[in-house]
Order: structure tokens, then C-alpha cells, then sequence
């Protein structure tokens, strides 16, 4: 017995030691030659002889210049060539492949790179410049007898008809982050089949019932407002720094080709600046090309709806062009938590996922610090020939009438402030939540802001209403004292108010000129 045990024991350890064998040799010796391979055939000598790199995108406008001829002589002048791999807009496939190195490069927008990285566990890519972000190419709309403003969508019967995981979703996740939603349910989407469908869904929808709200982009914006009734809630023209495009590199291909991926996007910066007087030729002949052709007055609103962003902006997104005090251009990292946090509010991503995401390990500024200590600006006259960054808004000043005229866009969704019985006198923890206010108002510069103050209903209504004045008018100032442009904000006395079935002091309401 104890001769057939010993056999035994003897067969299970020469297994192990060949299984032990083979895995150190996959480790050590056939998977770096398989990787090794995966990348060379990733930057592969094509039959021109030259070095090709694939890079994964979709049919999306904004990449009109990657899929351009010129984009393509200019590569090809660097001994490049690139492989375009169009997944549809599969964000989880194109991260997947980013991590394999089948497609080492890829355009993402902030939120799909940051939800797809939540999802998979990690990044394996990071960001190495900023190529546009929409500046009112997709909009959230509806019929104005549903839904007058934002807050109509305040309700548990509401409705967002949307395209799951695409920027217009992202535009509504913006708007319900900041605006007061507390009675829409979590599960207010309903999912649809890209624009089209959602502009279908919006013309076979009857005045009255439930409200409902689409979200979708250009050229649909445009057809959608050609509609009987419709109105714009909110376009992404109205904030700042949420739906951007980003090219990703994977890490280590980005580690082993630099030098190259430098010249990549060395192309396609002298192809945006070339192309820059006249971007609306690049989008109307790129679509006819996709076989989706638009009118050359649907290119003209896509490109209105699109900032591409030019040398300079990038340098100042990757802190790299210095301080620019009149600048609308924020630093990446600014704009990745301020994402995430859009994102962890509404649920698309959970907070443990979005802690493993730090800001500091999702961009890299090596590639774009090589150009500018190269001095590399595509005019040939340096870095004013590039154009300047785009300036933040300012709102023009008001009269007592036109903040009457003010069309209601939507309450804010702002901690309560609590002032103690007969006084406007804030608390430390009142100034915490409006310092957060001040946050949200330079995200949404180009909003105005009523300020509605509330007192009791008890006692007294004549000095009720002094009292209510004196509190709008002490955070107005408290507004103004942090920063927010003067002219933005305007104190009222209102009479009491629940709001999310608490009482409110203080009221805050995004307001617009009629146009």
C-alpha cells in the first residue's frame, strides 16, 4: 500500500514540476515574444513602407480631420500611416482593445474612457491631448406643453429618451447632477436607438401625459427644433468642460514609440490648423464620405456646436502654457473630477470605482511637454500663428425689466441653507455649501442667477419680506465676494418655499435671455 501511495506521490510531483515548467516558460520566454509581436504588428511596416499605427474611433464629426486626406499626407511625410478601426461607438470593445495594443491609440470622450476604465477594473490607456469638446452640439429638448423647463422634469411620472453611452446621456447626467431632481427616479431613461430614434420617438409624441425629454445631437438637434412646439431646455453650449473628446494612448506602446506618437500627433495638430478657417468643408465632405451626408447648413450647425481645441488650448489643458487669467481653457485634471464626480452622482459609476481612477493617472502631459520644448507650434510665426485659447463668457449686465423677462431655466440643486429664526447671518456650513455653488457657477458661465430669499410665514409679512430680501442679498454678496461676476446675480424677496418637502431660505434659478 505504502509502494502505491509513493508512486503516486511521485506522479503528482512530476506533473506539477511540468505544469510549474510550462507556466514559466509562457511567462518568461513565449508571452513577452507574443506581446512583443502584437506590438510590432501594431506599428507595422505597410507595402509604402511605412510605420503603421491603428487607432480606434467612430463615425462622430468631431474626428472628421483623423479620417481626412490631409491628416493622412501629413502622417505619411513622418513615415506613417494609420489604420482606422471603427467600432461603432463600442466603448467597452475599444478599451479592450486599447489594453490588448490592437488598436494602441483611440478617441474617447472623457465620460465613456472614465465609465469603460470603472467598468473594467483600471486604465490601461491615459490622455495625451484633447482634440474638441461640444459647445452646444447636443441638447436636451421637448415639447413646451410637457415640458416647459427643467423643473417640469421634476416629477415621478418623467421620462429622458436617450442613446445609452453617448455624449447626449452624458449631457443629461450634467444637467441632473446640478439641477433639482429629487423626484425623478433613478430609472427615468428610456433607451434608444441612436438620434434617429430619438427624434422618431419625439414626433410621434402627443401633447399631455407624462413628461418627456430627448436628448440628442447635430444635425438632429436642429430637425428636432423644425418641430411643431419644440423647445431647447438646456444645450451643451451652456456649460463648461463635461462632453470633451481625448486621444487615449496605451501605456505601453506610449513607453516603447514616443517618439512617434509625438509625430502623430504633431499631424494632426498642423492638420487642425490648416483646416481651422474652414472646418465646415471637413465636416460635410468627411460625412458624405461615411456614406451619412449632411447639408452644408447641417455642417455649419455641427461646427458651431464643436470647439476643437488648437496647440495652445492643449497646452494650457496639460498646465504647460502658463497662466492665462482670461482663459476659458481648464486644467485636465479639473475637468477629470469634475466628470467624475457628474458621473458617481447619477450613478454611472460607483465612489469605489472612482477612487481606483485618481485624476493624476489618467493623462499624461510627456507627449505635448516634448512639443512645446521643441517649440513646435504649427504656424510658422509661433505660438500666436496657432490662434489664442478661447476666453471665458462674460453675461452682459441687466436691467430691472429684462431679469423679469428672464426665461426659467431650472432650480439649482444647492444644500439647504439654514438661518437661524429672524436673521440672515450665514453659518460656516451655509458658506461650504455655496462655496460649492461658486463651483457649479463657473461650470455654467452662461447662465444668469436669481437668488430667491424665503422667511417664515408666521408673524409679521411686511418685515417677513425685509427679512427674506436681507438673506438673498447676504449670499448674493457672499457670490460676488468669491468671484462670481456681479452682473450674474440678482437678489429677490419670495415668498416661503419647500423644496424636496423641506423649507428653503434661499432658492437658487438658472434664468436665460429669450432669443
Amino acid at each position: 500500500m505504502s509502494s502505491k501511495r509513493s508512486r503516486i506521490l511521485v506522479v503528482v510531483v512530476v506533473w506539477l514540476l511540468i505544469i510549474g515548467s510550462g507556466a514559466a516558460a509562457y511567462r518568461y520566454f513565449f508571452a513577452p515574444r507574443i506581446e512583443e509581436d502584437l506590438i510590432s504588428r501594431t506599428r507595422a511596416p505597410n507595402a509604402e513602407g511605412l510605420e503603421e499605427i491603428s487607432l480606434a474611433l467612430d463615425s462622430f464629426s468631431g474626428y472628421c480631420l483623423f479620417r481626412s486626406s490631409d491628416f493622412s499626407d501629413e502622417l505619411a511625410a513622418a513615415g506613417i500611416a494609420v489604420n482606422l478601426v471603427d467600432d461603432g461607438a463600442d466603448y467597452a470593445r475599444r478599451l479592450r482593445s486599447v489594453s490588448k495594443g490592437t488598436t494602441p491609440l483611440a478617441l474617447f470622450t472623457i465620460d465613456a474612457f472614465l465609465k469603460a476604465s470603472a467598468d473594467a477594473g483600471e486604465s490601461p490607456g491615459t490622455i495625451i491631448l484633447v482634440v474638441d469638446e461640444s459647445q452646444g452640439a447636443d441638447a436636451l429638448v421637448a415639447r413646451k406643453s410637457d415640458v416647459a423647463d427643467l423643473d417640469a422634469l421634476n416629477r415621478a411620472d418623467a421620462r429622458v429618451v436617450t442613446t445609452p453611452d453617448s455624449p447626449s446621456e452624458t449631457l443629461f447626467r450634467v444637467v441632473r447632477s446640478y439641477f433639482n431632481m429629487d423626484e425623478l427616479p433613478e430609472d427615468c431613461w428610456i433607451a434608444a436607438d441612436g438620434a434617429e430614434d430619438v427624434l422618431r420617438q419625439l414626433s410621434s409624441k402627443r401633447a399631455g401625459g407624462a413628461p418627456r425629454a430627448y436628448a440628442l445631437w447635430e444635425p438632429y438637434v436642429s430637425r428636432a427644433l423644425a418641430l411643431p412646439e419644440v423647445i431647447k431646455l438646456v444645450d451643451s453650449s451652456k456649460f463648461d468642460g463635461y462632453i470633451i473628446d481625448v486621444l487615449v494612448a496605451q501605456r505601453e506602446f506610449l513607453v516603447q514609440n514616443e517618439v512617434l506618437v509625438e509625430s502623430f500627433v504633431k499631424a494632426y495638430l498642423r492638420t487642425l490648423y490648416r483646416a481651422r478657417n474652414d472646418l465646415e468643408t471637413s465636416v460635410f465632405e468627411d460625412a458624405r464620405a461615411l456614406a451619412e451626408p449632411v447639408t452644408r447648413d447641417q455642417a455649419r450647425q455641427l461646427v458651431a456646436g464643436v470647439h476643437w481645441c488648437n496647440t495652445h488650448e492643449n497646452y494650457l489643458h496639460f498646465a504647460l502654457g502658463g497662466v492665462d487669467s482670461k482663459s476659458g481653457v481648464r486644467p485636465l485634471p479639473v475637468l477629470l473630477e469634475n466628470i467624475k464626480r457628474v458621473l458617481t452622482r447619477t450613478g454611472a459609476i460607483s465612489e469605489g470605482a472612482s477612487e481606483k481612477l485618481p485624476a493624476r493617472d489618467l493623462y499624461f502631459p510627456g507627449v505635448l511637454s516634448a512639443l512645446q520644448g521643441q517649440q513646435f507650434h504649427p504656424g510658422a510665426g509661433g505660438a500666436a500663428s496657432d490662434g489664442t485659447a478661447r476666453q471665458a463668457p462674460m453675461v452682459r449686465p441687466l436691467t430691472d425689466a429684462q431679469w423679469g423677462d428672464l426665461l426659467r431655466v431650472g432650480t439649482l440643486r444647492v444644500d439647504r441653507l439654514v438661518f437661524r429664526p429672524g436673521t440672515a447671518r450665514l453659518r460656516n456650513i451655509d458658506e461650504i455649501a455655496l462655496a460649492e455653488l461658486v463651483d457649479t457657477l463657473r461650470n455654467w458661465p452662461q447662465y444668469y442667477l436669481r437668488i430667491e430669499g424665503h422667511a417664515s410665514a408666521r408673524g409679521d409679512a411686511q418685515q417677513n419680506r425685509i427679512l427674506a430680501g436681507q438673506r438673498a442679498d447676504v449670499v448674493r454678496q457672499f457670490l460676488i465676494d468669491s468671484g462670481v461676476q456681479a452682473q450674474r446675480l440678482h437678489a429677490t424677496s419670495e415668498e416661503p418655499q419647500a423644496v424636496g418637502g423641506e423649507y428653503r431660505s434661499v432658492t437658487f434659478v438658472f434664468g436665460e435671455l429669450a432669443y
